[in-house]
Formats: C-alpha cells, sequence, structure tokens
C-alpha cells in the first residue's frame, strides 16, 4: 500500500535528478520504504544506504508475474514509456521474459 508518494522533477537531460537524492536523505520518516527510480546514480546511492530500491521494469516484472498486468501488455507499456523519451534499463525481449 502507497500512503507517500515522491515524484522528482525532471530537470533537464544533462543535469542529474535530484528529487530521489532528497528522498534518500531524508529517509528517516522513510523507514521500511521501497524507493522507485529509473536514476540509476540514485539508485545506486540508495543501496549503499540499505534502502531497497526499485526500478520501472522490476515493478512492471513483478506486476506481470503476480497477474496484475498481462506481461503483453506490460511489456508494451515500458516500449511506449521508452518511445516518449523515458530511459528504462533492461527491457525484456518478449513478454514471456517479462515474467522471468
Amino acid at each position: 500500500m502507497v500512503d507517500r508518494l515522491h515524484t522528482p522533477r525532471t530537470v533537464g537531460r544533462r543535469q542529474p535528478v535530484l528529487g530521489s537524492f532528497t528522498t534518500v536523505d531524508h529517509r528517516s520518516g522513510f523507514a521500511g520504504s521501497v524507493l522507485i527510480t529509473d536514476d540509476g546514480e540514485a539508485g545506486r546511492y540508495a543501496h549503499r544506504r540499505g534502502i531497497c530500491v526499485k526500478d520501472t521494469v522490476g515493478m512492471m516484472r513483478e506486476a506481470a508475474v503476480s497477474g496484475l498486468v498481462p506481461a503483453g501488455d506490460g511489456r508494451s507499456l515500458l516500449l511506449a514509456m521508452e518511445q516518449t523519451g523515458r530511459q528504462l534499463r533492461g527491457i525484456p525481449h518478449s513478454a514471456e521474459d517479462l515474467l522471468r
């Protein structure tokens, strides 16, 4: 259950997105939480501080495996996100691969 959601703003393609870093730095209020970010640097930073980190592809994989989202639809959504400019790592080559 999500009780708080932090949505960082995109500053620009070349500048770092600082929203995820801000969340990690104020983590005392997020004990036991999961940071969902596609920002590799922020993810590594959080992981080094003992925070569980997930990315968009990982969340979609969990949703498909649990049956919340059909695997084909999940992969299509990931591809659509990528086409709008989102930089996602590890998009599976097929819907079946999303289930692994």
